[in-house]
């Protein structure tokens, strides 16, 4: 239910505001004379003629309103409004009708404004599109939609231009503006075979780029999508207020009854319904979360459900992927082996040609090493990718490998005994059916600020951290000493993933699981929370995921863990005074000590503080680089 309310206050399609506006222009206007009738001319019959208008035109739409919320079954702060401005009217307290409409509707705008202000700092990267491109193709350069590009296309971005979907830069070098997306505020050099984000600023240099993926497939587009399904989800504590709030109308409206019958003063009773609309209640827990929303998006954090950023303060474990996580991912070839059976060339051919299929971080950079070799004269069929082993293919109607050894192996690939690997690099091994044919050696780089990142994730008194590779132990140790990991497994398998986050869960865990490829998202999957990382690489992982990491920065991973603690605090600080600056306001109204028009200045007032107390989450994190 509020969630609902804050909806209908924000929706772009809600035209009740423009509505609201027009008319209490108007009401004001009557209101201002009335009360220069009454006491500046003392002409009873004119101030009491003209605050009728004014009432009419300021309390019309209150009550339209609420007939509509009732027939819906909605309950808010309209019923109970309404029902204080007819009794007002019906005992011929016109200026207090008036006043009691005007400021309801100044404290629904102060609502409106605020809840779109935090809204709007979500939706605005809903907007980051261009709406042309420039597409090359055999006549030169052609202006075009942006909707009908496809993947494969080409197009020119200049400088100033936003890029026009997700692609890979094939010549140019420049900088972008990739703040809306990451969260990142420095610029990012980009070049021949780097990726680029749809709706970031080319800021340098002239880019030809080569559309990859277009429209709900983009990174851009994967957000709005998030941002949709956050909207549309609701905490414990939303579900918890929905269940009373059905309650609270009649509630009120019995006590006013009480106090009606048992004082014969009206304007208690007024003063009990205006006070006791539940609007700030309603808004404890939407608008702490829409600014949450806003601080967490600012840092390219995005959320699907609002359940998760809940539970993200209970996390006791914490497991990290290591390559593309706690490193960069940016692999690179650093030497390689071939058999003696087979060539320097062939190797490369078999391997160049097998991953150009797979966008996995290690077969990328296969693909994308430079070579003088030609690339091999005939296609790769039937390509499979098996998550943590390996990708295989037919060419000539023969099966080439290119994953793990051990994978090989099991697979009936003739090993030799005396195979020497170098034990500081990951080693990728190509079969040809059962023959070895050679190894290709990577290397990685840890992230600058993965050791500061674990070490803050310990200080918020996260006790059990762990990391996972499916490199070697000796590789694995290297990494997990160097991050301050308190253990790790390594050669580890997607199911012994999984596995290793239910034995946490099982030892009374909540687990946080962040990964970036297919094959961490069966542990994502698993996971009380989980966060992916560089959402391009693998769409499976984001599916999995509970929360996108759109930045290269770990250190947004503990901001939201306490971003969570703050939005709980605050939806509780809300709540409590909400309630009890009602139950205290109602309690002095039934005693006579609160006039109606004081009623209603007060019931804004309490809202206001709801609103400025969430709106602190949208400065939240802004000393983050």
């Amino acid at each position: 239910m509020a969630h609902d309310y804050l909806n209908k206050m924000i929706s772009p399609n809600e035209k009740t505001p423009q509505l609201l506006f027009s008319l209490s222009l108007l009401g004001i206007f009557f209101f201002l004379n009335a009360f220069l009738a009454d006491f500046v001319f003392n002409h009873p019959f004119y101030c009491d003629m003209i605050a009728f208008i004014a009432a009419l035109l300021l309390g019309i739409p209150l009550i339209y309103h609420a007939i509509l919320d009732a027939g819906h079954g909605r309950v808010d702060m309209n019923e109970l409004a309404a029902i204080g401005v007819l009794a007002a009217l019906a005992t011929e307290e016109y200026l207090t009708a008036c006043a009691i409409s005007f400021f309801m509707i100044v404290s629904f705008y102060i609502e409106h404004r605020s809840a779109m202000g935090a809204q709007l700092s979500i939706e605005s990267l809903m907007n980051l599109m261009p709406s042309h491109a420039l597409k090359i193709n055999d006549h030169g350069e052609q202006s075009v939609a942006v909707d009908s590009l496809k993947p494969g296309d080409i197009v020119r971005v200049r400088p100033g231009d936003r890029v026009p979907a997700d692609g890979c830069v094939i010549s140019g070098i420049s900088e972008l503006d990739q703040a809306s997306i990451t969260g990142e505020s420095q610029l990012v050099a980009k070049e021949k075979g780097d990726d680029v984000y749809g709706g970031t600023i080319n800021i340098s240099g002239k880019l030809d780029i080569q559309i990859i993926q277009v429209g709900e497939n983009t990174t851009i587009g994967k957000v709005k999508q998030l941002i949709l399904q956050a909207k549309a989800s609701k905490t414990p504590v939303e579900r918890l207020i929905n269940q009373y709030a059905q309650w609270y109308t009649p509630f009120i409206l019995l006590l006013a009854g009480m106090v009606l019958f048992f004082t014969r003063d009206i304007q208690r009773s007024i003063a009990m319904l205006v006070i006791s609309c539940p609007c700030a209640i309603l808004l404890s827990s939407p608008a702490a979360i829409v600014a949450a929303l806003g601080a967490a998006s600012r840092l390219g954090l995005f959320i699907k459900n609002m359940t998760d950023l809940e539970m993200a303060r209970k996390v006791t474990a914490v497991v990290f992927d290591k390559t593309g996580t706690l490193t960069t991912g940016k692999l690179h070839v650093s030497n390689f082996h071939h058999a003696s059976d087979f060539s320097e060339e062939i190797l490369i051919q078999l391997a160049q040609g097998l991953a150009q299929h797979s966008n996995h971080p290690v077969s990328r950079a296969i693909a994308q090493m430079e070579t003088t070799y030609t690339p091999l004269k005939s296609e790769i069929l039937s390509f499979e990718e098996i998550p943590g082993k390996g990708i295989q293919g037919l060419l000539d109607n023969q099966t080439i490998r290119l994953g793990r050894l051990n994978w090989l192996n099991d697979s009936g690939v003739d090993i030799p005994e005396s195979l020497e690997l170098d034990e500081s690099i990951s080693d990728i091994h190509v079969s040809k059916d059962n023959q070895w044919v050679g190894w290709i050696g990577m290397k990685d780089e840890i992230r600058p600020d993965a050791s500061q990142t674990v070490d803050h994730i310990r200080q918020m008194g996260i006790s059990d951290i762990c990391m996972l590779t499916g490199d070697r132990k000796i590789i694995a140790q290297t990494i997990a000493e160097k991050v301050h990991c308190d253990y790790f497994i390594a050669e580890a398998f997607p199911n012994e993933k999984v596995d290793t986050v239910k034995e946490l869960q099982t030892a009374g865990h909540t687990v946080a699981v962040i990964g970036d490829g297919v094959n961490d998202a069966p542990a994502l999957a698993a996971a009380d929370i989980s966060i992916a990382m560089s959402t391009m690489a693998s769409d499976v992982a984001i599916e999995s995921a509970s929360i996108a990491l759109m930045s290269e920065r770990l250190n947004r991973i503990p901001y939201l863990f306490s971003l969570s603690i703050q939005t709980v605090r605050i939806i509780r600080q809300n709540i409590l005074f909400s309630i009890l600056s009602i139950v205290i306001l109602l309690g002095f109204s039934a005693a006579g000590y609160i006039h109606p028009i004081l009623a209603a200045l007060l019931h804004s007032s309490i809202a206001i503080i709801v609103i400025l107390n969430s709106a602190r989450l949208v400065r939240s994190g802004e000393n983050i680089t």
